[in-house]
């Protein structure tokens, strides 16, 4: 999986662990996280059906979450 979308899957994961009822990771957030050049990455993510996006917020879909699981070598997530 490409770098800056294995880092946005990987923050909207562990927000979600950590908050599961909350609102997911708050899209204006992402910027710092992997600079400003994410958003082709964050519409490929959300055509694949990866991720959602609502009001602001980015939630993983359950295939998002089967897929970051799957990809990370076997490591347990950590939020």
């Amino acid at each position: 999986m490409q770098e800056i979308r294995f880092k946005i899957m990987k923050a909207i994961y562990a927000e979600m662990r950590a908050n599961p009822e909350g609102y997911g990771f708050p899209e204006w957030e992402l910027p710092r996280l992997v600079g400003e050049d994410y958003k082709f990455d964050l519409l490929y993510l959300i055509e694949k059906g990866w991720v959602k996006r609502q009001f602001g917020y980015l939630r993983l879909t359950a295939e998002g979450i089967d897929e970051i699981e799957k990809n990370s070598g076997g490591r347990k997530w950590q939020t």
